[in-house]
């Protein structure tokens, strides 16, 4: 899928310098199955309830 971004939102705090602060943000992204990473460290694994 591909898809245009409209609108962002998020909270001022997060915004530094014209830049989103990641260190402040914390994101995690999703991989494959029930494996996450987060940026510059290792993947781990987090069950979803059935």
């Amino acid at each position: 899928m591909i898809g245009k971004v409209l609108c962002v939102r998020m909270d001022d705090e997060l915004y530094d310098a014209g830049r989103i602060d990641s260190s402040t943000l914390e994101p995690v992204g999703r991989m494959a199955g029930q494996m996450y990473t987060k940026p510059l460290a290792d993947t781990f694994e987090l069950t979803r309830k059935r």
